[in-house]
């Protein structure tokens, strides 16, 4: 089978007198299209002896002295179709488009034509080409433009100036037209060659050049399959491009209206089915092919390659200099083409849909581009490739690992406790519209198939259905069969990346069960279940809040004189393990019907595991609750109440606990009293996790042991002894709070972003660049700074502040140190280090007390706050620690609000205004 080709060729003197060799050339190479130049197609005449089998002839539109000049074989069935359009009448090119290719068959007569000089008639020619090469489609035009390429014409230079300005190439390097002309010297013939037919692509294929002894052109084919393979699949997605927000919501109202229902069931299966109907009509699916190629790599940078290797070749071949200088200076251009190629590509992925495509692109440049992840996955020292194999090999390991675990694990009995509250009162719209509000606005998509975006665009028409939909559900405890079903698409935890074992499930859900668990969530709000440690999940807590808890508590127990030590559990799969029955008990005092329905939202589910377009069989989930789900932080913080209860008032420890980490602080008047407090409260945590269910990962509990003693226990008959350091939420607590290996880590990860940075000088804008910074290399330096910034020496707080300027460095290009760190701050309006924590700490600070959240600091900052009459909205604080390394604890290092201008303290105000008043109080540019 011949591969599929263009041909171009001028036959000479008529295509009449030149047919058989044009039915020879397409037997032999049975071209899609094959484009005959100087045909001399008269108007008014049959030309059914020009007719080939299985072709079709199209004519060009331009009829110069009553002839067109150009046809094209165009083969049937092979999907080129005749864009008219693009063909301005003027010009000799006929123009045909298939699957992204646009091709165009080019001839410029040599003659002047008839009221036009040449000059004129090319101009015409280029402008048309313009068009025709404007389009981010794959582009071949070729053909015999009687322009010599191996000259310095005007015209060519001209060509030159086209072709580069839209990425193409011309791809012809050799002599393709022969003639024997008469010496103007001695009369005797001499053979005169000229490069007149050219080729212009944008991605380089293959091109084969056929001498013609029918005509004094050669004949140039183009093999459309010869090059690079770019598309390496197909996939389905949604078609956002003509999506209309007005249309979807007049479009979803009549679908509606056609579809009567009598009951809420009949109700939502008619809504459902709606929104189908209206999706597949304002945002049908389309095809959309994902390249492997590289995208700055184009045609023109593979032709410098070639023409320089091919100066190398022959320098080693023949020895000659000039070969080297011309090896040399291609190699200098190839570097320029190919820097400006990769900036030309950065820009248009930064921009192409607006803030997401840019820190998209951004981050790319970062951590790497991992959308595809690995080509082949290991499970059971067996390497898989097939796609559905590797979906299947996801859904088991998820499968095998809770039932494992559950299979491990003894729950305690729990006698069934019924709810005694009924005092439901049903959903309003205005309860729907608000939870539809807050959920995200996305267009990906659960086992539904319907995009959060388009459910927040047309709530004014779900909304009173769904209100009646949701409290049919409430009233009688329904949940469908159908949301129970979650799309998981594995996430990558740690490690290498090609194996199953490294990642964790994370769960897709249906969109309008999304909805409804939005509304359940803001009603069971209402009620004091959470876990008061729990610094997860919880507006105004976070893994800072805890962290600072943490060391609150540590400095506090040391300012007394006391022993202290820190240990922390890790859970093993902590979500997947949770047991509707023992949940159940610590949700008595909310209403029985929205108990009995999350308990049916717990029960009876499943899923499927979807990666790289393929999904694996169906599983099912015997407990736990969805990692992705609205409900499932709230039910999982409900779950471990209690704990807290336990271990604090029996022990006297304190507990903090961020999700599934836990961590307990423990002091005591001497080292062995202490060595007993740690193992029975361990003990006592251990024992509680296990009747509830969980899995203690024992080699991820850790113990620090503060000052220069070192502490041993005994953990389910293992040895634990005391370390160093102890990673709390990512930040590092040493023995001796220091805070020394933090800082060298901040610093450490910020260094690795350096020739990030670089790269992304030259490409971004000075305001672009500045927002990266901000956004990755701040949020890596100053993490958890609130923390440790204050309580740091002044030579790691000196470290910090070079960091810091480093990077603003690179903004105001001061390569060479010459501005001051004043100047920089007032140019790139960033504060200085300092300026900053104290405006972190003092947001921090508003938010504790205006919240009363998180409780342990808010009672901490009551005890040393300093009355004064006349500013009782801006309170200050007094330092009340006996030891320097008291000066830890929160509330006594909050010397930087006496610098805050304005009433802040009961007031409600907005975070916006919040901010804007910190800045003008701490910011010395502001």
């Amino acid at each position: 089978m011949m591969d599929p080709s263009v041909v171009f060729w001028n036959c000479a003197n008529g295509a009449v007198a030149k047919f058989d060799f044009i039915e020879q050339v397409i037997s032999d190479s049975k071209p899609d299209i094959l484009f005959v130049s100087e045909a001399e197609i008269k108007t008014g005449r049959n030309y059914d002896c020009l007719s080939v089998s299985g072709y079709e002839i199209e004519v060009s539109q331009t009829l110069l002295e009553g002839s067109a000049r150009q046809i094209a074989y165009v083969k049937q069935g092979c999907g080129f179709k005749r864009l008219k359009n693009l063909e301005n009448g003027t010009s000799e090119v006929l123009v045909f488009w298939r699957n992204g290719l646009r091709v165009c068959g080019v001839y410029r007569p040599f003659k002047n034509i008839k009221e036009k000089t040449s000059t004129q008639a090319f101009a015409s020619l280029v402008k048309n080409l313009e068009v025709i090469a404007a389009t981010p489609d794959d582009v071949i035009i070729g053909g015999d433009f009687n322009v010599n390429w191996k000259s310095r014409s005007n015209m060519k230079r001209k060509l030159v100036e086209w072709s580069e300005s839209h990425g193409l190439v011309q791809g012809i390097d050799k002599m393709t037209r022969h003639r024997a002309v008469k010496s103007s010297v001695d009369g005797e013939l001499v053979l005169q060659e000229s490069c007149i037919d050219l080729v212009f692509q944008r991605l380089p294929r293959k091109i084969i050049i056929n001498s013609s002894i029918s005509s004094d052109h050669d004949i140039i084919q183009v093999i459309l399959n010869k090059r690079r393979p770019c598309v390496t699949k197909k996939i389905w997605t949604v078609d956002w491009r003509r999506y209309n927000k007005n249309d979807a919501m007049s479009k979803l109202a009549q679908n509606i209206i056609q579809r009567p229902s009598t009951t809420p069931r009949d109700e939502f299966d008619n809504v459902t089915s709606a929104i189908i109907e209206t999706l597949n009509a304002v945002a049908p699916k389309r095809v959309m092919k994902l390249r492997n190629e590289s995208e700055f790599e184009n045609s023109k940078i593979a032709f410098v390659k070639k023409k320089r290797d091919r100066a190398f070749k022959n320098f080693k071949k023949t020895g000659d200099p000039k070969y080297l200088k011309k090896s040399k200076q291609l190699s200098k251009k190839l570097k320029a083409v190919v820097k400006k190629e990769r900036k030309r590509v950065f820009r248009r992925k930064l921009e192409c849909h607006g803030q997401k495509s840019f820190w998209k692109t951004v981050g790319e440049v970062f951590n790497g581009c991992r959308d595809n992840g690995p080509d082949s996955y290991e499970y059971k020292g067996k390497t898989l490739t097939n796609g559905d194999e590797i979906a299947d090999a996801f859904a088991g390991f998820f499968e095998s690992k809770v039932c494992n675990l559950m299979a491990n694990s003894k729950v305690m009995d729990v006698p069934e406790i019924e709810s005694q509250n009924n005092e439901w009162s049903p959903f309003t719209e205005e309860e729907i519209k608000k939870a539809l509000g807050l959920l995200k606005n996305k267009r990906s998509c659960g086992p539904d198939e319907i995009p959060m975006s388009f459910v927040k665009d047309c709530n004014e028409i779900l909304a009173p259905h769904l209100t009646r939909i949701f409290n049919y559900m409430v009233s009688t405890t329904w949940f469908p069969e159908e949301w129970k079903l979650a799309k998981i698409v594995p996430i990558h935890k740690k490690g290498k990346r090609d194996l199953v074992e490294n990642f964790r499930p994370v769960s897709n859900l249906c969109t309008l069960s999304k909805v409804l668990e939005r509304c359940l969530l803001a009603r069971m709000s209402q009620y004091e279940l959470d876990d008061h440690s729990q610094h997860g999940f919880r507006s105004g807590h976070g893994t800072v809040t805890a962290a600072l808890e943490v060391q609150h508590h540590i400095a506090s127990m040391l300012d007394k004189r006391e022993k202290v030590a820190v240990y922390s559990l890790d859970m093993s799969a902590a979500f997947d393990l949770l047991r509707p029955a023992l949940l159940l008990p610590k949700m008595k005092a909310m209403d029985c019907n929205v108990v009995n329905l999350v308990m049916n939202f717990l029960s009876n589910r499943c899923a499927y595991v979807n990666i790289k377009g393929e999904n694996s069989r169906l599983i099912k989930i015997p407990a736990g609750v969805p990692q992705g789900s609205v409900l499932g932080p709230k039910l999982f913080s409900i779950y471990t109440r209690g704990l807290e209860e336990v271990i604090t008032e029996e022990y006297g420890v304190q507990l903090v606990v961020y999700a599934d980490d836990s961590y307990v602080i423990c002091s005591s008047s001497t080292l062995p009293k202490l060595k007993t407090l740690v193992e029975s409260t361990l003990e006592k945590h251990i024992e509680w996790l296990r009747l509830h269910g969980m899995v203690v990962n024992s080699s991820k509990t850790e113990l620090l042991m503060m000052g220069n003693e070192s502490l041993e226990v005994i953990v389910d008959g293992a040895r634990l002894v005391s370390k160093k350091t102890l990673r709390v939420l990512g930040l590092e607590f040493d023995d001796q709070l220091s805070w020394q290996n933090q800082i060298q880590r901040s610093i450490s990860s910020c260094q690795s972003m350096k020739p990030s940075l670089r790269r992304l000088r030259s490409k971004l804008k000075d305001s672009e660049l500045l927002q990266v910074i901000s956004s990755h290399y701040f949020a890596r330096l100053y993490y958890g700074s609130e923390v440790w910034f204050p309580c740091s020496s002044a030579k790691h707080k000196k470290m910090i502040a070079s960091a810091h300027y480093y990077a603003l460095r690179l903004v105001v290009k001061d390569f060479k140190s010459k501005m001051s760190r004043d100047q920089i701050n007032r140019i790139t309006k960033r504060a200085s280090p300092q300026e900053l924590m104290d405006f972190k700490i003092s947001k921090l600070l508003i938010s504790v007390c205006n919240n009363s959240e998180p409780f342990a600091l808010f009672s901490d900052l009551l005890l040393h706050v300093l009355p004064e009459r006349r500013s009782d909205s801006r309170p200050k604080f007094v330092d009340m620690s006996t030891l320097k390394i008291g000066k830890q604890s929160f509330s006594n290092r909050l010397s930087c609000t006496r610098k805050i201008k304005f009433n802040w303290y009961g007031l409600n105000l907005s975070p916006h205004t919040i901010r804007t008043e910190l800045k003008k109080s701490f910011f010395s540019y502001a």
